[in-house]
């Protein structure tokens, strides 16, 4: 199955049909599409500078964010389950979380994002970094 956005619906294609469907609520055409690892979400950066987050169904709009940028992001991925980030070579990058939350890393090269499973690899000339939610048990020797 092939999922390909066209004007402001979602084709899904097979070997022997091509069934268009409507998006509720969206405004615009999809310049890039990421699938969370967990095939449980699709994120949409909109020609109009939105991100928009469905379920995999389409049926449920999930998260709406504004990136305030007409121009469309260079890399678009999944951080883990629960969180989009986004790459501009002008502005960085921008990391989106599932309430709206977000948070802007400066870079003044040039990147490359791989999603992984639980995280995503950041590439540069000179260096590999990963970003990755900070795991529970981590968080709880923190509370101490």
């Amino acid at each position: 199955l092939l999922v390909a956005a066209s004007e402001a619906e979602i084709l899904f294609v097979d070997e022997s049909t091509c069934i268009p469907r409507k998006l509720p609520g969206l405004n615009g055409r999809i310049v890039q599409m990421a699938i969370c690892p967990n095939f449980r979400f699709v994120a949409c950066f909109i020609e109009d500078g939105w991100l928009v987050v469905y379920s995999t169904t389409f049926s449920k709009k999930v998260l709406e964010f504004d990136t305030k940028s007409k121009i469309p992001p260079v890399h678009l991925a999944w951080c883990g389950e629960d969180s989009v980030v986004m790459y501009w070579k002008q502005l960085g990058l921008l990391m989106v979380g599932p309430y709206g939350d977000w948070v802007k890393y400066t870079y003044h090269e040039n990147l490359i994002m791989v999603q992984e499973i639980d995280s995503l690899r950041i590439l540069s000339q000179d260096t590999v970094e990963i970003l990755q939610r900070v795991p529970d048990c981590t968080d709880l020797i923190c509370r101490i």
